[in-house]
């Protein structure tokens, strides 16, 4: 019996040195000071599966002999950040009954942003008349485009250019004319390369907000304050 009692305690007592190993062991393979890969013996089977993946771009860069890339790598660039600045003109003179008006824009805008070069860009534009027999009540005049792009330096971060003008001519007397309108406005919209809005500008807040709207008009067409249309109704042009 005193010899079975040796052989149990001697037994217990290895189990407790092995069990010290292991858990040395493991603490100094998973430690950070050593800089070495922990084992699968010292990581559960899901975390040594989640390790691997996460070493796999590494380890395919260096097999391929490339640097290694880090995900902010591979994120798309932020859009641009672009400000417009509209300078409409306005020439007005009274031929007999008719008042006609030159219309053009000046569109210039500037890369606020030099880290980040603007292009390829399409600045839109649409010109917008008021009925002259109902002021709440508009149309389009003329639409257009054109493109360009904004550098990241100083010297070339700005752009400029003016549209073709408009002659808009319609029924001057003071009752009003059905159906004529005068020019009332402008709303200017910079998408980038990948169609998406960087920019927008126009000379009232409503239509600023209401920009998607613009595209949707149409010459001959009659549309509410919010450039919504209105059906049943049309308006003349007399020039271009």
């Amino acid at each position: 019996m005193m010899r079975a009692g040796l052989v149990k305690a001697a037994s217990a007592r290895m189990e407790c040195w092995c069990f010290r190993a292991r858990t040395r062991n493991a603490v100094l393979q998973t430690s950070p000071e050593c800089g070495q890969i922990p084992s699968m013996r010292s990581l559960p089977f899901f975390s040594f599966l989640i390790l691997c993946s996460s070493w796999a771009p590494l380890l395919s860069c260096v097999a391929q002999g490339l640097p290694a890339r880090s995900p902010a790598d591979n994120a798309p660039a932020p859009p641009a950040k672009v400000e417009i600045l509209v300078s409409p003109s306005v020439r007005s003179n009274n031929n007999g009954y008719y008042k006609i008006q030159k219309l053009s824009l000046t569109v210039s805008l500037k890369n606020t942003d030099l880290r980040n070069p603007a292009g390829p860009l399409t600045v839109s534009y649409w010109i917008l008349g008021k009925c002259t027999n109902n002021g709440k009540q508009f149309c389009l005049l003329k639409k257009g485009s054109f493109a360009c792009s904004l550098d990241s330096s100083p010297s070339s971060r700005e752009f400029k250019q003016t549209t073709d003008p408009y002659l808009n001519k319609f029924w001057a007397d003071d009752f009003g004319s059905s159906g004529y309108t005068e020019y009332e406005g402008w709303i200017v919209v910079v998408k980038n390369s990948a169609n998406q809005v960087i920019a927008t500008k126009a000379n009232k807040t409503e239509w600023d907000r209401e920009f998607e709207k613009a595209a949707l008009m149409e010459r001959g067409k009659v549309y509410d304050f919010h450039l919504d249309k209105l059906d049943g109704l049309s308006v003349y042009y007399t020039t271009n």
